[in-house]
Parts: C-alpha cells; structure tokens; sequence
C-alpha cells in the first residue's frame, strides 16, 4: 500500500474535526432539550395539585346552535361527555330552551358530572331526550354506561321513547333505561327538579338499571314520573337505595318493577 499523502491526512483530520464539531453540537442541543423538559416538569411539579385541578375539574357548556366545538363550548351533550377524562370532576351546562338529543350509547365510567342548565328559564328548561334506536340486532334506549360514577341530573326535563326503533325487534334487557348496563357494578345518580316523561306499554323503561346483580344508589327531589316508566328497572336481579323528597308518580309510573323492599332496596 502506498504511503498516505499530506493531502490525505490533512483531509482525514478534517473529517475528524467535522465528526468532533457534529458530536459536541449534537452533546450541547442534547443538554438543551433536558434543560427545557428539566424546566418544564419543575414547573409541574412546584404547582401538581392546581395542574391536577386543571385537567379534572372542569365546566363545559352545551348549545346545538354551535356550529364547532370549542373551548368549553360543545354542540351535544355527547361531545361534552367524552372530553372528559376518568377521573374527573365536571359540571355540564345545556341551554334552555333547546331539545338534547341522546342518539348513542355515553360512557360515563369513572366521572363525577353534574348536569344542569344555562339561559334564562323562561325559555324553557332544557330537555334531555334519550332516543330508541337498534344495537346488536335489538331494541335499545340509548343512554349512559360505565360504572364508578356519580352523575346529577339538576333543573332538566327527561324524555323516554315512546316507540321502538324497529317493531320487528325485541327490546335488549340491559339497555333499556337512562342508566343501562350493571352486572355486578355500581352506580350513584341524583335528579332535581325533573320530569320524566314517556315510555310505551308493552316494555318497562326507566331511569337506572340494577341488572344481573347491579348496585344502585339514586337520591330525588321534587322530581316526576309521568307515564309508563319505573325508577328503578330489572329491580329483582340487583340492589339499590333510594332516597327521595316530593317525588310523585303519575299515570301508571312506579318506583321499581319489582324487588322486595328491606331484602334487595332500601327507600324511604
């Protein structure tokens, strides 16, 4: 092999010297990086509580008038619950006057929410109108599920369906009340100053179901239930305490399809 030329080293240690300048480059935006992340979690550390406080408490405001959600501003009651992480701690504002459709199935697993209104109440409280619609080749109400929650429902008019989506269909058991689902979890509900209205002949829909052995604890003031609808339904197969101030059942509602009061309810 030939001997290197000057030439040659002189190229060679410049290329080392590039290779030593990239390095030390690639060393000192290394060092600035985990400064400004270093930075970035001293911040969220020296103030944890009030950042925990930011992302899980949270007040959200619902108007089907808004054209994009925004903010603190969503179009469906739907949107507002599902920007919520579990966990959270959220109070939910509809706009009165307006109809708020429930047109699927809202997990609610894991929050504490309390629902109520915004608007001047002449125009109307806000109604929550829970639809019926077809899931897995059978009748459903559309509603809440999930378990670990607790959600108050304050100042709102409630509308069950009073048709089934397909009449060729059955209705599936366990979907067939505002709050659907259980199997042996449980669920914490509040209504305030509510109406409830509709539902049909010929299936019990209600407002929260204790199914296959479910767990249910629903707290009522000045709230009624206008129609063929139960409180509480599947009510033998599960528990459930009920607490309640100036409820009144109207028009062949009743507080639960069956049960046995001091066995598997408690209600004063």
């Amino acid at each position: 092999d030939e001997p290197m030329s000057i030439n040659d080293i002189n190229n060679a240690a410049a290329a080392m010297n590039q290779l030593k300048a990239r390095y030390e480059g690639f060393l000192n935006d290394a060092d600035a990086q985990i400064a400004v992340r270093q930075a970035a979690y001293d911040n969220l550390s020296a103030d944890l509580k009030g950042i925990i406080r930011t992302e899980l408490t949270k007040e959200l405001y619902v108007d089907n008038t808004v054209a994009v959600p925004s903010g603190s501003s969503y179009q469906t009651l739907a949107q507002a619950l599902g920007a919520l992480p579990r966990g959270s701690f959220a109070i939910i504002r509809l706009r009165t006057g307006q109809v708020h459709e429930i047109n699927s199935h809202i997990n609610v697993g894991g929050i504490t929410v309390d629902i109520g209104y915004y608007g001047p109440i002449a125009d109307g409280k806000p109604i929550i109108k829970h639809n019926a619609g077809v899931d897995g080749g059978s009748n459903v109400m559309w509603g809440y599920t999930g378990h670990s929650c607790s959600v108050t429902i304050n100042g709102c008019d409630i509308e069950l369906p009073t048709e089934k989506a397909d009449p060729n269909l059955t209705w599936l058991n366990s979907r067939r009340s505002v709050f659907s689902g259980a199997r042996g979890r449980e669920r914490f509900a509040g209504f305030q100053t509510c109406t409830v209205t509709g539902g049909m002949a010929d299936v019990n829909l209600g407002l929260i179901t204790v199914y296959e052995s479910g767990y249910a604890s629903v707290g009522l003031f000045v709230v009624t239930l206008d129609g063929p609808i139960s409180l509480i339904v599947s009510a033998p197969s599960g528990a459930f305490s009920v607490r309640k101030t100036a409820f009144t059942l109207a028009n062949g509602a009743t507080e639960t399809d069956g049960g046995t009061l001091g066995t598997n309810y408690l209600s004063n």
